[in-house]
């Protein structure tokens, strides 16, 4: 289930876009991440995802947003199953597109690294891992990872209504995954005593994300959101990230 943690939002494509502010370096935002059984009732903390803005570097010459991120998990949980995966991307500043991605994961004993390097004027990518080795992989209108997408859909017009992407899973390309916007809920979090205003955002088929974005404050970060939820033997199995901190940069 926490190879789904960075689909905290997913969305873009054929749309309109809002670009009225930009990200700053130190820019920081952490979650507590859980799992859920609804059915029982059934909740508990089972890691924690840190995200934040490094610098403004460049990619071939295009002036980016380097990205971080790192999903680990609790002690207790870490002796069942050990998760502790990071995550780089590198954006344009200009269209929030990304341009290269670094995956270093280690999930139990199974451990990866990937690079995806991106031509988006010839819609493709060059995938790496310990695997494979340039290897050419084609894709349809806009693609995401979910660090470069949960970043990039801060900027979206949050009144187009629908909208579907190709979603990326390091070689894998899924096509076509539909999102819908609407008014969100006022929900309580650890960032202030009062409610936030919220815009949701969500996904009712492959991955079931559901996220509430803040409508006003906070530079739009998400902060609740089904990141993915699954049906086994007839009970709802749910991975949930709420935010915990967020630090403006600078």
């Amino acid at each position: 289930m926490m190879k789904y943690v960075l689909t905290i939002t997913i969305l873009i494509s054929n749309m309109v876009f809002a670009y009225n502010q930009t990200f700053k370096v130190g820019e920081y935002i952490k979650y507590d991440v859980l799992a859920q059984v609804p059915e029982f009732n059934i909740s508990g903390k089972v890691g924690t995802l840190e995200a934040k803005v490094l610098a403004i570097s460049n990619v071939d010459g295009v002036p980016a947003y380097h990205l971080y991120a790192h999903v680990y998990g609790t002690r207790a949980a870490n002796l069942i199953y050990r998760i502790s995966d990071v995550f780089e991307a590198w954006v344009s500043t200009n269209d929030f597109t990304p341009l290269l991605i670094v995956k270093d994961a280690q999930e139990g004993e199974w451990t990866n690294y990937e690079t995806s390097k991106f031509n988006h004027k010839e819609r493709y990518f060059i995938y790496n891992d310990k695997r494979a080795t340039n290897e050419k992989i084609t894709y349809e209108g806009l693609a995401f990872d979910g660090l470069s997408l949960v970043f990039f859909m801060r900027f979206v017009d949050k009144n187009i209504g629908t909208f579907s992407i190709d979603w990326l899973e390091a070689r894998n390309v899924k096509k076509g995954i539909r999102f819908i916007i609407e008014d969100g809920p006022e929900i309580k979090t650890k960032l202030e005593r009062g409610k936030l205003k919220t815009v949701r955002i969500y996904e009712n088929g492959k991955y079931g994300t559901d996220a509430l974005i803040a409508k006003d404050k906070y530079n739009q970060i998400p902060l609740d959101v089904i990141i993915a939820e699954q049906k086994l033997y007839g009970l709802t199995i749910r991975v949930r990230g709420i935010i915990r901190e967020y630090k403006d940069g600078k």
